[in-house]
């Protein structure tokens, strides 16, 4: 899509992804390997992995964003899939990040289920989802969703 190849589209999705990766690097500290899923751009991976460069991500999502960023290929890695059960076996990875993704799923019990299983014992699951405290929050952010979303499409 147009909008979402523009410099000013991709700025502020990557200083959104720069916040969220601020605040999950601390919950990820202790893993060697973590699962990002709803990748998207992947902007939040590189910036995670930035912090903490001995991670490595994996990125999975069911299409593969325009804008898909793999700036540091060592480390990093990313799969399109079907949108069904994570295509790992349990106990794959240390941790579980999903930023801003629960939301666009059917089902987001069953997703969390698949966390768990695909998460080693004692892992760590991140998720991370905008809530809103009022009216006005929930039209803002109502808004931002659907409108980021059609730019991508």
């Amino acid at each position: 899509m147009f909008i979402a190849a523009l410099n000013v589209y991709k700025t502020l999705s990557r200083n959104r992804s720069r916040h969220i990766a601020e605040k999950i690097a601390p919950l990820l500290a202790e893993c060697e390997t973590v699962l990002d899923f709803g990748c998207g751009n992947f902007y939040t991976a590189n910036i995670l992995h930035g912090i903490q460069p001995s991670i490595k991500i994996t990125g999975i999502d069911v299409v593969k964003d325009q804008n898909l960023c793999l700036d540091s290929t060592e480390g990093l890695k990313f799969e399109v899939y079907d949108g069904s059960a994570i295509p790992f076996e349990a106990d794959s990875f240390d941790g579980v990040a999903a930023a801003a993704v629960l939301h666009h799923t059917p089902n987001p019990e069953f997703f969390l289920d698949e966390f768990i299983r695909v998460t080693k014992p004692g892992g760590t699951v991140v998720i991370v989802e905008e809530m809103y405290l009022n009216l006005l929050d929930r039209i803002w952010i109502s808004w931002q969703d659907w409108t980021l979303n059609k730019m991508k499409k």
